[in-house]
């Protein structure tokens, strides 16, 4: 999606509101804090998001008083200001994406890999232009690293917290060795959109909230990784794999 920085919405750059979409999900304070706005502006703007079907209340248990971008927010948080490009450039941007994909999957410094890419939007379509190449990405651990993960992810504390990175919570360690890998991906080209997981069913949800007879939109799964090979048909080390019969 692409958007001009001269724009407005709801009375603001529309470069301002969809960096506060960018959070995902917020409450009244984050609005406050992003815009700089009093609790009653505050909460004008979160009332006229939800006009707009940008935003949502947040349907989780305990989550009262905060709010989530609908399919039609995140696209907004992921717009771009940047022009349009050829179908001719947008192939050469997959291209080497597809070529990063398998660089995460060969380098042993990322302990995870990419388990599936899912594309959809207007790189899928037959459109001359595209504005941005939207993809869901699923990880996955890297299965040469399931049984030793332990060590493989102390090695990997150890290299982090020499170059002065350290974390509090062990959760963050995950979160960032994942990060680690996603960073790589998306550094491709400012035209590669990342989306969350669930996206997909939040467009389907949304429409059925409007009352569309056809709902979603197309998608292709576009890479998909082997599947991991079962325990008890992997070789024991020094043992030579079993020939097929």
């Amino acid at each position: 999606m692409r958007i001009d920085p001269a724009d407005t919405l709801i009375g603001y750059p529309i470069v301002a509101i969809r960096d506060l979409l960018r959070k995902l999900v917020f409450d009244r304070a984050w609005v406050q804090q992003a815009l700089k706005v009093d609790g009653a502006e505050a909460d004008r703007v979160l009332r006229e998001l939800g006009e707009a079907r940008l935003i949502c209340p947040l349907e989780r248990p305990g989550a009262a008083g905060k709010w989530e971008t609908t399919p039609d927010g995140t696209r907004l948080a992921n717009a771009s200001t940047l022009p349009s490009i050829s179908r001719e450039q947008a192939d050469q941007i997959m291209k080497t994406f597809m070529a990063r994909v398998q660089d995460v999957r060969t380098q042993d410094k990322y302990l995870y890999e990419v388990g599936e890419v899912v594309l959809f939007g207007s790189y899928l379509t037959d459109a001359p232009e595209v504005n941005d190449i939207d993809l869901i990405v699923r990880l996955r651990m890297k299965e040469r690293f399931n049984a030793g993960y332990g060590e493989a992810l102390a090695e990997k504390v150890r290299a982090c917290q020499a170059q002065g990175k350290t974390f509090a919570l062990a959760r963050n360690w995950f979160d960032y060795l994942q990060g680690e890998a996603m960073g790589y991906l998306k550094a491709t080209s400012e035209y590669v959109s990342f989306h969350r997981q669930d996206t997909l069913a939040l467009i389907v949800k949304a429409d059925q909230r409007r009352g569309l007879a056809k709902t979603g939109t197309p998608s292709k799964v576009i890479y998909r990784a082997a599947p991991p090979v079962p325990v008890a048909a992997r070789p024991r080390q020094g043992q030579p794999p079993a020939k097929a019969t």
